[in-house]
């Protein structure tokens, strides 16, 4: 079969400063997804298809997290963060890891 996952999220953060290049970053965010799967049903015997039936739904998402954000100057920052990101079928934990060069 065949999933495939169409999502639109709202998100807002806000940085706090802990120090001059030390912030903690609060963020949360809502949504919708709209997920559809197909099936292909297979006969035991012969291994050919024998039906293919069709699901799609609708779902409330959420997200909330926190990071660190450690600038290095202006424009460069290291950012270690986690996110739990809430759907109705597979909730995720995320952790993050990355540098963010603004330009």
């Amino acid at each position: 079969g065949e999933t495939s996952v169409t999502a639109a999220l709202f998100e807002v953060s806000h940085l706090v400063p802990l120090l001059p290049s030390l912030s903690l970053n609060l963020n949360g965010g809502c949504g919708y997804a709209r997920t559809r799967s197909s099936y292909v049903f297979i006969d035991k015997n012969t291994g050919r298809p024998v039906a293919q039936t069709h699901k799609t739904y609708g779902d409330f998402i959420w997200s909330a997290g926190t990071g660190l954000e450690w600038s290095f100057g202006q424009q460069i920052s290291l950012i270690l963060a986690y996110r739990y990101f809430a759907a109705e079928e597979v909730p995720t934990h995320n952790a993050d890891l990355g540098l963010e060069f603004d330009f």
